[in-house]
């Protein structure tokens, strides 16, 4: 479906994986793929609140698809908050 430009399809299947952490990674990079950030954000950021465990990698990408986004202020605001989650 993302090869055809059926971008809510391919959303649609990955929302089916079973891996259902791993299908909504995926609709977050089909939201940047298409330039809808804020849409990315709030999954990426939906993520880390629901997979403790690998909070710091999703707040990353956050902070990744600010840069993409050419919000730099906001990308350095994420790398602080991980440098002193991390650190403590």
């Amino acid at each position: 479906y993302k090869e055809n430009n059926q971008r809510d399809k391919a959303r649609e299947t990955y929302l089916k994986f079973e891996n259902a952490i791993e299908g909504q990674a995926q609709v977050a990079v089909s939201f940047v793929e298409e330039e809808k950030y804020d849409r990315a954000v709030d999954i990426y950021r939906t993520l880390a609140a629901k997979d403790d465990k690998n909070a710091s990698s999703w707040m990353a990408r956050v902070a990744m698809v600010y840069r993409t986004a050419k919000k730099p202020d906001l990308a350095v605001a994420v790398y602080r908050d991980l440098l002193t989650t991390d650190a403590g």
